[in-house]
């Protein structure tokens, strides 16, 4: 699982290494504040994949039942939940502990 997120990572880096050679010869056609949109979703992507890879590490050490009663909680606060930032969050999580208790499977 380690090398799907560096193969994620080496790929954003790849494509800010292309968009940077765009960037520097193309700069007459695109504004500069696009490529600093273009780099700052990037720069969010690897933040995001750095954090997606960090909860599975930590929910892969925890055992079967436990998963369990993260999956429940986090089900039971969705159901609660009126914020659709929170509600994206959690969904994002206990997709996570899912998947993990399909692999622990």
């Amino acid at each position: 699982m380690k090398n799907i997120f560096t193969e994620i990572l080496h790929s954003i880096h790849t494509v800010e290494s292309r968009l940077n050679h765009v960037e520097c010869k193309y700069n007459h056609i695109v504004r500069e504040d696009d490529f600093g949109k273009v780099y700052g979703l990037l720069s969010d992507l690897c933040h995001e994949t750095v954090a997606v890879k960090e909860w599975i590490d930590i929910f892969m050490k925890c055992d079967p039942s436990t998963l369990q009663v993260f999956r429940n909680i986090l089900a039971e606060h969705l159901n609660n939940e009126s914020s659709p930032v929170v509600i994206t969050e959690f969904t994002n999580l206990k997709r996570i502990v899912e998947t993990v208790i399909n692999i622990k499977k």
